[in-house]
């Protein structure tokens, strides 16, 4: 059993030098032939090493360790979504521009410039609703005749 396992390694290439323990000559890995074989041809020639193995080809269709490039963010979905927190009027313009060009190039950022436009509708309705009520406020002082 153990020859057998020791046979089997040199037939792989694993190891060499054991069948040399065991009193039988090399076998090479890649033809079957032993070391006599070579040494019978050309008894005055100098022994050469067998050639290396060739080292194994990439995989088809593989390439480097890098992504597959994914389309980029709509710059004026971005815009559109800061600026309907500081100017809402902009940031509703801007966000509706940013979606009608996501819609012809296929960019992210459909999201971004979706809630562009609808904070920037929510914050002008607050804003309309919070300038009626100042200037009701200011009508009922101004009417009630005290000053401050």
């Amino acid at each position: 059993m153990l020859r057998k396992n020791v046979t089997k390694q040199c037939a792989a290439g694993r190891d060499s030098q054991a069948n040399l323990s065991l009193g039988e000559p090399p076998v090479s890995a890649s033809k079957g032939t032993t070391m006599s074989d070579f040494q019978s041809q050309d008894p005055s020639a100098a022994p050469t090493a067998p050639p290396a193995p060739a080292a194994p080809a990439a995989p088809a269709g593989q390439y480097g360790g890098y992504a597959p490039a994914q389309p980029r963010y709509n710059t004026l979905a971005i815009v559109g979504f800061i600026l309907s927190f500081i100017v809402s009027i902009a940031g509703i313009i801007v966000s509706a521009i940013a979606l009608n060009q996501i819609k012809k190039t296929g960019e992210r950022g459909h999201g971004l410039a979706l809630w562009g436009l609808i904070l920037g509708i929510v914050f002008l309705v607050l804003s309309v609703v919070v300038a009626i009520i100042s200037f009701a406020a200011a009508a009922a002082l101004v009417n009630s005749g005290t000053t401050y």
